[in-house]
């Protein structure tokens, strides 16, 4: 077998600055010792916990969340991410919400638990050793997120106006009492159904603004009858859900709720609402309350609900505390940006909660759990919160996947994909360190090829390194560094700061090369006449403009995330910032949950938006045009910098140039054409394991 270049170092010491004799990363990065440590060892998360009857392996639980895959049924896709996640070392496994009542959501119970369902489901998931518990809802007057229903009449406790998830006003129609006895029945119905096949639990959703949490807040429950009006009427609804589950399974099923407590805005109605959950939690009919936030009630609602990176992590722990104090006989567990097990433990040595509960950072890295238990958490391919491929997808309705991991959601067919064999390992050059030269080289690594990656930057992770810089983004930095740590692992040759030519690939002597070059910004020439300020690209702003004095202009037409985020790091150092935008509001591109709050972070910081506006060349100047009435106006000369976030163009002339000449090279990512972070891993990914296993890989 060909001889395969890897670090020559001890695994321990790969990587650790200049103690690395091969890589030039080392040189670039003398705090390398600060990416690979020792994992420590994680004795609480990993002691087991009672809940109900059964008794958890771990307190990592897989928390219930919305996929877009089946749809609407445990399809052999949605079968294979769910075991997945099993198999990774969670304790629990918990569907996404399955409705009670028919026409309310996409999954409904009474069809998933005929015809054997549920239990296919159960036993992929128990055959890893973990639990299986379904999520039983009614979403009330937010059954507007289900497909083709914008024109049903949707029900809750009261005709309380809302917008659809940010968009049009609907208003519900308060549910009667015969439609009220209907729905608590359709609960209890849901239940024994469930407890009829192999499943282990049920998790009943009280929280995100869903039906039954509109029965307890006072905001959206405004009915003078028995089931509304004072704290015992508004929960009333929610208790007789419990009493009526508990009278059909009994103990058979272990049966718990998922909470939240921050949805009323002024403390006093927090205290109430969180003694109505007390209340609820000293019924004796739960086995566990799961701590949450956010609803889907609103745009904003959504983005607490689903907080990206500019939000703390565990930012529901005083809530679950809370509820901890009050209620010290029932497990708690705690949802929201529990990014890794280190935080886990803490959380839970320090009584915080009895469990935490996980999804976007288990989509990132099933293996999270079985990884920290090993030792080896720095192998866990990190969360960094920016939503593109897991929740923007799904909001879109498209299936769920992951920005940096390209086999989320893919599960089933990486399971019937069959990788070719090479007698003998490939030497794979990779050109380009961004995300997808990054995937591409460590896919080809693990499959036993000599990879040698090549940047011309001092630092791997392309135009990330940049952005990592600008605030709310520094997660970024994490995954960068995950990269680094799997390829030095792996033995891949990192040749930073080197400018790759046709002449330097026909040196390398590669079998297969991949060019994965990026994207290069395009530019607003300077020198118009009416305007004498700089004009930079995003990344030359965040290279260059704090020396630039005066107020700025940032004109976008992509959509993304680049602008907003240029935008906030020159306004928070102290310039005056006008944001003007060609589409219908800033950030159009990207999901609520990462555009409301970086707006409004904007908006608290003196920045002017202008939407449906277009800078360009008109008359032989630089002008501002209203899209909407047409009309132009110069562009003020009183801006010192005008930063434009224009659509990129592919960096694609190496790979032209090397196909020419010969080479079996594959063209991935922005340098293909420039799109998103998980389109560029996912190509990057594709081209690695087009080469195939080598048949005898060494042990790494």
């Amino acid at each position: 077998m060909a001889h395969r270049s890897r670090c020559s170092m001890p695994r321990s010491n790969r990587g650790r600055g200049p103690s690395c004799n091969k890589s030039p990363l080392c040189a670039a990065r003398p705090n390398m010792s600060e990416i690979i440590v020792k994992t420590p060892v994680f004795e609480a998360v990993f002691q087991p916990l009672r809940v109900g009857h059964l008794l958890l392996r771990n307190r990592i639980i897989n928390s219930g969340h919305g996929t877009s895959l089946g749809p609407g049924t445990h399809n052999e896709d949605l079968l294979a991410y769910e075991a997945r996640r099993a198999e990774g070392g969670a304790a629990v496994v918990i569907t996404q919400a399955n409705a009670v009542s028919a026409g309310c959501g996409d999954f409904y119970v009474h069809d998933e638990a005929r015809d054997g369902k549920y239990d296919r489901l159960a036993s992929r998931i128990q055959a890893h050793g973990a639990y299986c518990f379904v999520q039983l809802n009614h979403p009330g007057r937010q059954a507007f997120l289900g497909p083709n229903r914008s024109d049903e009449i949707l029900f809750s406790a009261s005709a309380i106006p809302q917008h659809e998830y940010g968009g049009a006003v609907r208003v519900p129609l308060a549910l009667d009492e015969a439609q009220i006895e209907q729905i608590i029945d359709d609960f209890a119905a849901a239940a024994e159904a469930v407890a009829q096949t192999k499943v282990d639990g049920i998790e009943l959703h009280f929280g995100h603004g869903n039906l039954v949490q509109q029965f307890l807040s006072p905001e959206t429950n405004v009915r003078e009858d028995r089931w509304g009006g004072s704290a015992e009427n508004r929960r009333r609804f929610a208790l007789a859900i419990l009493e009526r589950i508990r009278a059909r399974i009994g103990t058979r099923l272990v049966v718990g709720a998922r909470v939240n407590l921050e949805l009323a805005p002024q403390a006093e109605e927090r205290a109430e609402l969180t003694g109505q959950i007390v209340a609820l939690g000293n019924s004796g009919l739960l086995d566990y309350l799961s701590v949450s936030g956010g609803n889907f009630s609103s745009g904003w609602g959504g983005a607490t609900n689903l907080p990206d990176s500019s939000f703390p992590p565990a930012l529901w722990q005083q809530a679950a505390a809370t509820l901890k104090r009050r209620l010290p006989h029932l497990p708690i567990w705690l949802a929201g940006r529990v990014l890794n097990v280190a935080l886990a433990d803490r959380l839970i040595t320090e009584g915080v909660c009895d469990a935490v509960t996980m999804a976007r950072e288990l989509v990132a890295d099933p293996d999270l759990p079985r990884n920290a238990q090993q030792g080896a958490s720095d192998r866990t391919r990190p969360c960094v919160g920016i939503q593109s491929g897991c929740w923007q997808r799904v909001a879109d309705g498209k299936p769920i996947h992951c920005a940096f991991n390209p086999v989320a959601g893919r599960e089933a067919e990486a399971a019937r994909w069959q990788a070719p064999v090479n007698e003998k390992a490939l030497k794979v050059v990779v050109v380009g360190a961004g995300p997808a030269g990054l995937e591409a080289a460590r896919n080809a690594a693990l499959q036993g090829h000599q990879v040698v990656l090549y940047d011309r930057a001092s630092r791997p992770g392309g135009q990330l390194t940049l952005i990592e810089q600008v605030p709310h983004r520094q997660d970024l930095r994490n995954i960068i560094d995950w990269y680094i740590r799997e390829l030095t692992h792996s033995g891949a040759e990192f040749r930073l700061g080197e400018e790759v030519t046709l002449e330097k690939l026909h040196a390398a002597a590669a079998d297969r090369v991949i060019i994965a070059t990026g994207s290069q910004e395009t530019a607003v020439s300077s020198g118009h006449a009416g305007f004498s300020g700089e004009i930079l690209t995003v990344n030359q702003a965040l290279q260059h403009a704090a020396s630039v004095p005066g107020s700025v202009m940032v004109y976008d037409e992509w959509g993304g995330r680049a602008a907003l985020s240029v935008a906030e790091f020159l306004a928070q150092q102290g310039h005056q910032i006008e944001f003007v935008t060609s589409l219908k509001w800033a950030g159009q591109g990207l999901n609520d949950t990462v555009r409301l709050p970086a707006v409004s972070r904007l908006a608290k910081l003196g920045v002017h938006f202008q939407a449906e506006h277009r800078v360009a060349l008109h008359q032989g100047s630089l002008q501002v045009q209203n899209q909407l009435s047409g009309a132009w106006n110069p562009l003020s000369d009183s801006f010192a910098m005008l930063v434009t976030s224009l659509i990129p163009a592919g960096n694609n002339a190496l790979y032209l140039a090397a196909k020419q000449a010969g080479f079996s090279v594959q063209l991935v990512g922005d340098a293909r054409a420039p799109r998103g972070l998980t389109e560029a891993t996912r190509e990057g990914y594709l081209a690695a394991r087009s080469f195939g296993n080598v048949s005898l890989i060494p042990a790494l």
